[in-house]
């Protein structure tokens, strides 16, 4: 895995060993997409898989249901 390796995110590039979910612009980067396409709805967005915890890659969980 390296820079040039689609899979992984540049937040998780070089990062192994952690406990949680490090990517934390992706999420917020999903979050702030979905407000504006949905015209100011905010939805849920939780990262349930992480490279830098060993995942092979990075799985993020989108609610349907908006949250405002």
């Amino acid at each position: 895995m390296g820079l040039d390796d689609p899979q992984v995110p540049l937040c998780c590039w070089g990062r192994t060993g952690v406990d949680k979910p490090v990517c934390f612009i992706s999420t917020g980067l999903l979050q702030e997409s979905l407000k504006w396409v949905s015209g100011g709805n905010e939805f849920r967005v939780n990262e349930s898989k992480c490279v830098a915890m060993g995942d092979a890659v990075c799985e993020f969980i989108i609610q349907k249901e908006p949250i405002s």
